[in-house]
Protein backbone atom coordinates (compact mmCIF):
# COMPACT_ATOMS: atom_id res chain seq x y z
CA UNK A 1 0.00 0.00 0.00
CA UNK A 2 1.57 3.79 -1.03
CA UNK A 3 2.29 5.82 1.98
CA UNK A 4 -0.62 8.23 0.45
CA UNK A 5 -2.98 5.74 1.04
CA UNK A 6 -2.04 4.35 4.70
CA UNK A 7 -2.59 8.10 5.87
CA UNK A 8 -6.28 8.15 3.47
CA UNK A 9 -6.63 5.03 6.10
CA UNK A 10 -5.55 6.42 9.65
CA UNK A 11 -7.26 9.83 9.31
CA UNK A 12 -10.94 8.45 9.50
CA UNK A 13 -9.80 6.79 12.65
CA UNK A 14 -7.61 9.69 14.09
CA UNK A 15 -10.83 12.29 13.45
CA UNK A 16 -13.14 9.84 15.33
CA UNK A 17 -10.37 9.03 17.94
CA UNK A 18 -10.32 12.68 18.51
CA UNK A 19 -13.87 13.60 18.42
CA UNK A 20 -14.38 10.81 20.98
CA UNK A 21 -11.73 12.87 23.36
CA UNK A 22 -13.88 15.92 22.55
CA UNK A 23 -17.05 14.80 23.87
CA UNK A 24 -15.20 13.20 27.11
CA UNK A 25 -13.16 16.71 27.67
CA UNK A 26 -16.88 18.05 27.47
CA UNK A 27 -18.22 15.43 30.35
CA UNK A 28 -15.90 16.25 32.82
CA UNK A 29 -15.48 20.17 32.15
CA UNK A 30 -19.11 20.09 32.82
CA UNK A 31 -18.58 18.03 35.83
CA UNK A 32 -15.95 20.57 37.08
CA UNK A 33 -18.62 23.40 36.42
CA UNK A 34 -21.06 21.34 38.40
CA UNK A 35 -18.77 21.06 41.00
CA UNK A 36 -17.56 24.92 41.46
CA UNK A 37 -14.37 24.69 39.89
CA UNK A 38 -15.41 27.04 36.92
CA UNK A 39 -11.25 28.62 36.08
CA UNK A 40 -10.58 24.63 35.41
CA UNK A 41 -14.10 24.25 33.86
CA UNK A 42 -13.30 26.93 31.27
CA UNK A 43 -9.53 25.67 30.63
CA UNK A 44 -11.02 22.34 29.71
CA UNK A 45 -13.43 23.76 27.45
CA UNK A 46 -10.56 25.96 25.82
CA UNK A 47 -8.24 22.70 25.52
CA UNK A 48 -11.53 21.52 24.00
CA UNK A 49 -11.65 24.47 21.43
CA UNK A 50 -7.54 23.31 20.52
CA UNK A 51 -8.99 19.74 20.07
CA UNK A 52 -11.91 20.64 17.88
CA UNK A 53 -9.55 22.94 15.46
CA UNK A 54 -6.97 19.97 15.15
CA UNK A 55 -9.79 17.43 14.50
CA UNK A 56 -10.74 20.06 11.70
CA UNK A 57 -7.05 20.28 9.91
CA UNK A 58 -7.27 16.68 9.96
CA UNK A 59 -10.67 16.61 8.45
CA UNK A 60 -9.43 19.05 5.76
CA UNK A 61 -6.43 17.24 5.14
CA UNK A 62 -8.06 13.86 4.22
CA UNK A 63 -10.07 15.73 1.69
CA UNK A 64 -7.32 17.68 0.22
CA UNK A 65 -5.96 13.66 0.11
CA UNK A 66 -9.38 12.69 -1.92
CA UNK A 67 -11.57 12.13 1.23
CA UNK A 68 -11.03 7.98 2.88
CA UNK A 69 -9.43 5.51 0.75
CA UNK A 70 -12.73 4.02 -0.02
CA UNK A 71 -13.69 -0.13 1.08
CA UNK A 72 -10.50 -0.36 3.89
CA UNK A 73 -10.40 0.27 7.07
CA UNK A 74 -8.03 0.90 9.84
CA UNK A 75 -7.47 -2.81 10.20
CA UNK A 76 -7.45 -3.83 7.14
CA UNK A 77 -3.89 -2.89 5.54
CA UNK A 78 -0.36 -4.85 6.00
CA UNK A 79 1.62 -3.16 9.35
CA UNK A 80 4.73 -2.91 7.24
Amino acid sequence: MKEIDKVRVLLPHLIEHSRSHEQEFAKWAAVLGTNGRHEAAALMNEAIGHLQAATKGLEDALKKLGGPLKGKSLHEHPHD
